[in-house]
């Protein structure tokens, strides 16, 4: 009998530990956007149940690959973790549905213990824009955002769009290594897609 008590007993603990490590921490949900806390060098956040989540360091490059990029999936509860981060600067941002709207963090340091919330989700936007050197438009010349996956090359006429972008500001670059003109030309501007509409830049690459 008295076996039996204590089996029940260890059975009914084993119970309450696995519930209470499956159940969120009441007041953590997050349904409408993106939070973030900063353990041990670690981001543990909230977000849409099962939604991917996507972190890059401020260095990131997607041209070169160099920096820090990790892609992970929120559980049913919406928790996620991003571990083995190096010391810098972050963006990390999600889509909630499809890539119609998207919440994101930007300038998140994983050197603080500070929480952060994100913004609620928005819908998306493009930058559209040209290349060219003194009026010339300049072909294959590579844009990209750092510290985010977007990149792409200008085409023919010199005219590049770069879509789906979560609602944030940006610094947009672009070059081009050209034996025609003086090795590497480049060019760069800062870009605020804070409302809801697409944004037009110029790219002078010297």
């Amino acid at each position: 009998m008295t076996i039996n008590f204590y089996k029940l007993l260890i059975s009914c603990l084993l119970l309450a530990l696995t519930y209470c490590s499956t159940t969120p921490i009441a007041g953590s949900e997050t349904t409408n956007g993106i939070t973030v806390a900063v353990v041990d060098n670690k981001f543990l956040g909230t977000t849409t149940p099962s939604s991917r989540v996507y972190c890059f360091s401020s260095t990131y490059n997607p041209d070169s690959g160099t920096g820090f990029a990790d892609t992970v999936t929120a559980d049913t509860y919406g928790r996620f973790t991003i571990s083995d981060c190096p010391l810098s600067t972050y963006t990390i941002y999600t889509y909630s549905s499809g890539i119609d709207s998207a919440a994101i963090i930007q300038n998140i340091s994983n050197s603080s213990n500070k929480p952060d919330t994100g913004t609620a989700f928005q819908g998306v936007a493009s930058i559209n824009g040209t290349t060219s050197n003194d009026g010339a438009a300049i072909v294959n010349a590579l844009v990209y955002i750092p510290g985010t996956p977007f990149i792409t090359t200008s085409d023919s006429s010199g005219t590049f769009s770069i879509q789906n972008i979560p609602k944030g500001t940006f610094t947009i670059h672009s070059y081009l290594v050209s034996r025609w003109i003086k090795g590497v030309i480049s060019d760069s501007a800062t870009v605020n897609l804070s409302e809801d509409t697409d944004r037009s830049v110029t790219l002078n690459l010297k």
